[in-house]
């Protein structure tokens, strides 16, 4: 989690996504905001049902990216955090 190389962490994602427990989804908690946005966009993604609430702010973050591509996937995760964080206050 704390190489300087992306591909060490996009490897970590994958493994720690896969065994999917309290303690793995913790441990990506930390690659939400990673330096690089494929990487935020993946942990968001696998989080976005565990975390909404930290999610829901750094999705909105990443909508003022560059790139178009982050933009639209950020606002779909934003959404979805929108819902869940909306209905676990009721």
């Amino acid at each position: 989690m704390n190489s300087t190389d992306p591909d060490d962490r996009d490897t970590a994602f994958e493994i720690l996504a896969e065994i999917d427990s309290e303690e793995s989804n913790k441990l990506l908690l930390g690659l939400i905001d990673d330096e690089f946005e494929y990487i935020q966009l993946q942990a968001l993604g696998h989080l976005k049902s565990h975390y909404p609430a930290e999610v829901k702010a750094q999705s909105l973050a990443l909508q003022r990216s560059a790139n178009d591509n982050v933009r639209l996937q950020a606002g779909e995760i934003y959404r979805f955090t929108e819902t869940q964080v909306k209905y676990s206050i009721s």
